[in-house]
């Protein structure tokens, strides 16, 4: 599983590295997907996150409401988890940091 930075995404998606940061978390501020960062914080994507960014990017320039498009992506994510088999949980644990003390 390759892991793409935000500025390799961006290239993939047609738009600005910066603007594919925002989108993530804007899509992260709803709490139903969560992206893999590094340690220092920064975006690292995975083949899976291009098709939600991709999406996003395209009912954006579409609808232009923000408000519409994440009523839509919540949407689309809550079908992602209904077919996924593992829970919802086991994939937030994934992304967590662990720190040594």
């Amino acid at each position: 599983m390759n892991n793409l930075k935000p500025k390799d995404m961006a290239q993939r998606i047609g738009v600005a590295p910066d603007r594919i940061s925002a989108y993530a978390k804007e899509i992260e501020k709803t709490r139903r997907y969560t992206f893999k960062k590094t340690p220092m914080g920064s975006f690292l994507f995975v083949h899976e996150d291009e098709k939600i960014l991709r999406e996003y990017v395209q009912l954006l320039q579409f609808f232009e409401k923000k408000s519409a498009v994440i009523e839509m992506i919540h949407y689309k994510l809550d079908q992602i988890q209904e077919q996924s088999t593992e829970p919802v949980w086991f994939k937030r644990l994934k992304n967590i940091k662990h720190f040594k003390r």
